[in-house]
């Protein structure tokens, strides 16, 4: 990862990888995700590299990340390690949300999950 890409993920919590559209929906959610001191619960859905998961804690969330694999899932935390950010994530499979024994959740994040869900199966 050249150094641009590493102050990218330490500032913003996101792996840019050049697509533009990225960005943009990081800046959409960062906007409108408001700050909380209640202890909210927050889940993205379909968390791909936590950056959602990590501007959720950030702002106050217990925020819980949902990928589709165990190694998405390790990624992901390798990266909240090098924020210095503990934040929860699990492999599960997102189009079973039902499933997922989990209390209620306050807010709810999902980006970029349709076009995957019609790719792995």
């Amino acid at each position: 990862m050249i150094i641009i890409e590493k102050i990218f993920l330490k500032i913003f919590g996101v792996h840019f990888n050049g697509d533009s559209a990225v960005y943009d929906r990081y800046c959409w959610v960062y906007r409108h995700l408001n700050i909380t001191k209640d202890n909210l619960k927050l889940l993205d859905v379909g968390c791909g590299n936590g950056w959602g998961v990590f501007m959720a804690t950030k702002k106050g969330y217990r925020a819980l990340g949902i990928s589709w694999t165990e190694a998405d899932v390790l990624k992901a935390k390798r990266r909240g390690d090098l924020m210095g950010l503990t934040s929860e994530f699990r492999a599960h499979d997102v189009r079973q949300l039902d499933q997922l024994d989990q209390e209620p959740f306050d807010v709810i994040i999902n980006t970029e999950n349709i076009e995957l869900c019609c790719h792995r199966g």
